[in-house]
C-alpha cells in the first residue's frame, strides 16, 4: 500500500467528527503520525488507534498552546496542521475576539 505521508507529523483539531475525523483517517491511512484534538465529542472508537488524542478547548488560548506543545513533543516535531475545529461566527476571521469565542459555546 502506498504511504505518501510516511513519517509526516500532523496535528488535526476538531478531529472527533466531520471533516476532522475524515482527515485523521486519511492521514493515518497514508502513513502519517497524527495527533488529534477534541472538545465535547469523544473520539470515535474506529479512530482510537489512528491518532494520539488530546482533549482541548480551542476557545481557550492556553489550552490551544498546550495542545500544540504536547503534539509537537509527542511526535518530536510538527510538519502540518489541519484546523477543522470551529463554530461559525459572522465577520472577518481577523476581527473575531476571545469574547466572541466565549459566546459561541
Amino acid at each position: 500500500m502506498d504511504q505518501p505521508l510516511q513519517d509526516r507529523r500532523i496535528l488535526v483539531t476538531g478531529a472527533a467528527s466531520g471533516i476532522g475525523a475524515a482527515a485523521v483517517q486519511v492521514f493515518s491511512d497514508a502513513g502519517a503520525m497524527v495527533t488529534a484534538t477534541y472538545r465535547k465529542t469523544p473520539p470515535p472508537a474506529k479512530l482510537a488507534d489512528a491518532a494520539t488524542w488530546l482533549h482541548c478547548d480551542l476557545q481557550l488560548p492556553e489550552q490551544a498552546d498546550r495542545a500544540v506543545a504536547a503534539a509537537t513533543a509527542h511526535m518530536e516535531g510538527l510538519d502540518a496542521a489541519l484546523h477543522a475545529a470551529g463554530t461559525w461566527l459572522p465577520g472577518p476571521a481577523g476581527e473575531i475576539t476571545e469574547d466572541n469565542l466565549d459566546s459561541a459555546g
